[in-house]
């Protein structure tokens, strides 16, 4: 077994994006964990494609290609992942694979001197036209209607939908955005608070300034464990990749969002009014 990080090209300029190729080798039927260098101010990651999958003999080879942006000038930059591989009744293995440093280059002229700002331009005398003020306020006032007729139909629309429908309609287009791609911080960042944002409608708490464990536990107060097991289990795998950096994979993602759909079914459930009992004549 195997794994490797290249980064290319061996030197850029601030700003620039890196090209790192991760590769791992595996057998059939082993779990691979792969733990990303964090991002920082200095060194940010920008994007990263699914993994990819091919069978050299025996083993199986994992490959996919992130772009990482420097902002360090003067200094050589390296990324160091960490992986382990672990099969079917064998212990796992693994380690940390570092990439090639990279130099980062200033945009700026070489030298300690700042350069000498541009000389300033002399003013521009422009020559006022009448028509040029009528003009200025029939566009403002074009503009407040405008405002003003889409602020009554967003406010007509916000009327009309419910939270579970707004809920509803937001999980579709996580689902449709894991279909697109693998989930990054984004898709994560969009179901933990849109989730947050539904029970704070559904149960009165304010559950966008309480912590994942407290939102649970406010669920489990009110009657409504089954509900707080299903928002648990968002929370946890959001929080997962938010905090921890935690790779997962498009069925965890996607089981997250079934698990917040369930909690909202069973949400909907308490507020609907009990069957009334069967009358029978005498």
């Amino acid at each position: 077994m195997s794994a490797s990080a290249a980064a290319r090209p061996a030197t850029v300029t601030v700003g620039d994006p890196i090209t790192v190729a991760v590769a791992l080798e595996a057998p059939p039927r082993s779990t691979v964990a792969l733990t990303n260098p964090p991002s920082t101010p200095l060194c940010t990651r920008l994007a990263v494609t699914p993994w990819t999958y091919h069978r050299t003999g025996s083993l199986w080879r994992i490959e996919r290609t992130e772009t990482w942006a420097a902002f360090s000038p003067g200094r050589s930059q390296t990324l160091s992942y960490t992986y382990s591989v672990g099969g079917t009744g064998a212990p796992a293995s693994g380690g940390v694979i570092t990439t090639a440093p990279v130099a980062v280059r200033s945009v700026l002229p070489t030298g300690t001197a700042s350069p000498a700002p541009a000389p300033l331009r002399p003013p521009v005398t422009r020559t006022f036209v009448p028509w040029q003020l009528a003009a200025a306020l029939l566009a403002a006032a074009v503009v407040v209607v405008l405002f003003a007729s889409l602020l009554r139909r967003k406010r007509a629309s916000s009327r009309a939908r419910t939270a579970d429908e707004v809920f509803e309609e937001e999980l579709r287009l996580l689902e449709a955005s894991l279909a697109a791609s693998a989930p990054e911080g984004p898709f994560y960042d969009w179901l933990a608070e849109i989730g947050r944002w539904y029970v704070e409608q559904k149960v009165a708490v304010p559950a966008p300034r309480l912590t994942s464990s407290e939102i649970v536990a406010a669920l489990a107060d009110r009657s409504t464990d089954t509900a707080s097991g299903d928002f648990r289990t968002v929370f946890a795998v959001c929080d997962g990749y938010r905090f921890a950096r935690k790779e997962h994979r498009r069925d965890q993602a996607a089981a997250a969002i079934a698990a917040a759909r369930e909690g909202a079914r069973t949400l909907r459930a308490r507020e609907e009014p009990p069957a009334e009992p069967d009358r029978k004549s005498a």
